[in-house]
C-alpha cells in the first residue's frame, strides 16, 4: 500500500468516524488574489510591437483562509494583506472558528500537509476541543475548498477585467471580499459535498494520474492558470506539501502586512 493509499484509508475512516457522531467539518485552506494574476495580450502589424496597457502593479496580494462546511457553509475568513499566514494565523483561525461554531459543538476541519498547519493541527486544535483530518499528499482535488476558490476566482477574473476596461480603481480586499460573499458563500455547501465525494471515490478507486474524480469547471479553469504558471517558472505549486516552512505565497513587505479577520 503507497503512502498516499495510506492517507486516503486514514482520512476516509476518520471522515466517517466523526460524520456519525455529528461533527461539523470544514474543509481549510489559503488562496491568494493578485491584481496583477492575468495574462495581458495585444496584437500588431507584423514588424510593429504590441502595445499592450498598463498593469496595476502598485495594488498589493491579498491571501484569505477559510474553510467550508457541507452542514455549516462558510463562517470565518482571514485576511492578510501584501504577506503571507504563519502558523500563529492558523492559531486564530481555529480560536475564532470554535467561537464563532460554538463552544461546545462539535468540530472538526480538514487539512493538507503544509508545515504551518502541522503546529496549530497538534497544540491548538487539542486546546479548543477540535478533530483534524489529514488530506493525502497531492490531492487537493479532495478538498472542496479548492473548487470554493476556483468558482470565487472565475468571478473575480471577470470583474477585474470589466473595472480595467471602464478605467476603473477598486478597493482589493474589499474586492476579494465581495466576491467570497456573494459568489461564495452560496456555493460553499455543494464545494464541500463535492470534496467528500472525491474522497469516498478515491478510496473505492485510487486514481493517482488520469483521475475520474468530480471536477468542478470553474475549478478546473483555475487548476489550468496554476500548473501553466507552474510549468513557466520551473517549480511545483501544491497545496499539500511535505517539509513547506509557509504557505508558497507572494509577499511585500511581510512583516509590515496588516490581517484581518472577517
Amino acid at each position: 500500500m503507497t503512502k498516499q493509499q495510506r492517507y486516503l484509508d486514514a482520512a476516509q475512516e476518520k471522515l466517517e468516524e466523526l460524520t456519525e457522531q455529528g461533527y461539523d467539518i470544514f474543509q481549510c485552506d489559503a488562496s491568494i488574489f493578485s491584481p496583477d494574476a492575468f495574462t495581458l495580450s495585444a496584437w500588431s502589424p507584423m514588424g510593429q510591437p504590441p502595445q499592450l496597457p498598463k498593469r496595476w502593479s502598485s495594488k498589493p496580494y491579498v491571501a484569505v483562509f477559510t474553510g467550508i462546511s457541507e452542514r455549516s457553509g462558510c463562517y470565518v475568513q482571514l485576511y492578510r494583506v501584501g504577506g503571507a499566514f504563519k502558523a500563529p494565523d492558523i492559531d486564530d483561525f481555529l480560536q475564532r472558528l470554535r467561537l464563532r461554531v460554538g463552544k461546545h459543538r462539535k468540530l472538526a476541519v480538514f487539512l493538507d500537509n503544509a508545515s504551518i498547519h502541522k503546529r496549530p493541527a497538534a497544540t491548538t486544535a487539542p486546546q479548543l476541543g477540535i478533530e483534524v483530518i489529514w488530506n493525502a499528499p497531492y490531492r487537493p482535488d479532495l478538498n472542496g475548498i479548492e473548487f470554493f476558490w476556483g468558482r470565487i476566482k472565475m468571478a473575480y477574473r471577470k470583474e477585474i477585467t470589466r473595472l480595467r476596461s471602464q478605467g476603473l480603481d477598486w478597493d482589493q480586499q474589499e474586492l476579494v471580499a465581495s466576491m467570497i460573499r456573494d459568489v461564495g458563500f452560496p456555493c460553499a455547501r455543494d464545494c464541500a459535498a463535492m470534496g467528500w465525494r472525491n474522497l469516498r471515490k478515491a478510496v473505492l478507486k485510487p486514481a493517482p494520474e488520469g483521475q475520474d474524480q468530480e471536477e468542478d469547471p470553474a475549478a478546473a479553469g483555475e487548476d489550468d492558470v496554476v500548473h501553466q504558471k507552474a510549468s513557466s517558472s520551473g517549480r511545483k505549486i501544491q497545496d499539500a506539501q511535505d517539509g513547506e516552512d509557509e504557505q508558497d505565497l507572494p509577499t511585500q513587505d511581510e512583516k509590515d502586512a496588516p490581517l484581518i479577520i472577517q
